[in-house]
């Protein structure tokens, strides 16, 4: 979410929404357990005012380690070694060690996608519930496509259709979609480009996705 804030993205969707104010939270490379804890502790420490969260997910292989050195106090040391590396590590932590976690940690949530998703779903569940006790209202989708369509029939990702906060049952990719769009994609500078479902849209080329997450807050009355 990243690039679409670069682009102002947020800001059309608050004047979309009618709503006073906008922030991003988004880090380019983070992980899903980083998007879940930085909107729970900024809805803890930094926000008295309702809020709408709309969280775009990332892959669900994604994870982290509080390792790297001179981080901002609200991010703390955290890093996700497959998208974010660092040279510079707290303790005896190395580079070459970042290396060798990301394969195994590739390596081991090849093995579990069904416990990996219960998982997110427990804790987006568990933030949805905590955040509207201080007032606040969240929405969820997946930026991608990760290949778990066909997962989300599994009786233990029930909770994912049974509320609304989760944009058509958690099987809404919004990258994927906009490619169906025609959005343009962001120009790729890497010699090892992702494949083309994988890759952000151009940051200022956000109106189609705003319609349609407009549309699908106020028919859903989820700003009640």
């Amino acid at each position: 979410m990243e690039v679409y804030a670069v682009g102002s993205g947020h800001h059309n969707l608050c004047q979309q929404l009618g709503l006073p104010s906008c922030e991003s939270l988004a880090l380019g490379g983070s992980s899903n357990s980083r998007i879940i804890r930085t909107t729970a502790k900024h809805a803890a420490t930094n926000n008295t005012h309702p809020t709408l969260y709309v969280l775009g997910m990332t892959f669900i292989n994604r994870w982290e380690l509080p390792v790297a050195l001179n981080n901002p106090e609200f991010e703390g040391a955290w890093r996700n070694p497959q998208s974010q590396l660092t040279e510079k590590y707290l303790g005896p932590w190395t580079l070459e060690k970042t290396r060798q976690w990301a394969d195994l940690n590739f390596a081991g949530h090849a093995c579990g996608a069904v416990d990996l998703l219960e998982d997110l779903m427990y804790r987006l569940v568990s933030l949805k519930y905590w955040l509207e006790s201080r007032g606040h209202r969240l929405l969820v989708f997946r930026q991608i496509n990760d290949d778990v369509d066909e997962l989300l029939d599994h009786a233990r990702l029930d909770l994912f259709g049974d509320d609304m906060v989760f944009v058509n049952r958690y099987r809404w990719a919004s990258i994927p979609w906009q490619m169906e769009q025609q959005v343009p994609e962001s120009v790729i500078t890497s010699d090892y480009p992702p494949p083309p479902h994988y890759r952000h849209r151009m940051p200022g080329h956000h109106q189609k996705l705003n319609y349609f997450l407009t549309d699908y807050i106020k028919h859903r009355n989820l700003l009640r």
